[in-house]
């Protein structure tokens, strides 16, 4: 019965890999190098040391990734 299950929850795995937008991953894995140098060269500490409100700082970071996202699609 156990191996039943597991073949069945398997192919459920397979049919969802299959919907998986690969491009969208693929460019996700991209962008952690990006999240990493923006840490290492201390823009999260100018982001965070801003007069910008919360919202504002999100916004600012939404507009710049948008802004990047064509080149690295």
């Amino acid at each position: 019965m156990t191996r039943r299950v597991n073949w069945v929850g398997s192919r459920k795995v397979m049919r969802q890999s299959r919907r998986d937008e690969w491009p969208i991953l693929i460019m996700l894995g991209a962008l952690i190098p990006v999240s990493d140098a923006l840490r290492t060269m201390g823009g999260t500490v100018l982001i965070a040391a801003s007069a910008l409100p919360p919202f504002g700082a999100l916004a600012l970071l939404l507009a710049t990734a948008m802004a990047v996202t064509p080149f690295l699609n």
